[in-house]
């Protein structure tokens, strides 16, 4: 198992949890109106948004204006996770040029 996915896995089921990408990257797909070159998704299983996560990557449908919008984040897109739960909230994820390395920040 890819161990961004099984790291973020962990985080939602302790509550919300912070993926931030790089937009420009081969495979991400979201909406023509967001053209910043790094994006964030806040996810959280409570919220009920539909989302996926395999080993692959992320699929989530967030709204924009209201309007459903489908996003599709590769692995290789994502370069930190982070826990937004209490006690785990400075639990950090960093994954950048191929390499992941865990760093926790107190």
């Amino acid at each position: 198992m890819n161990p961004l996915r099984r790291s973020l896995e962990d985080m939602l089921a302790r509550g919300p949890a912070q993926v931030r990408f790089h937009v420009a990257s081969p495979g991400v797909r979201l909406p023509a109106s967001v053209f910043h070159a790094a994006a964030w998704l806040r996810l959280d299983y409570k919220s009920g948004q539909s989302m996926e996560i395999s080993d692959e990557g992320l699929k989530v449908t967030v709204s924009f204006s209201g309007v459903p919008c489908p996003i599709v984040v590769p692995w290789a897109a994502v370069y930190f996770v982070q826990s937004l739960a209490g006690e785990y909230a400075s639990m950090e994820w960093v994954h950048k040029f191929g390499e992941t390395s865990v760093q926790v920040l107190r």
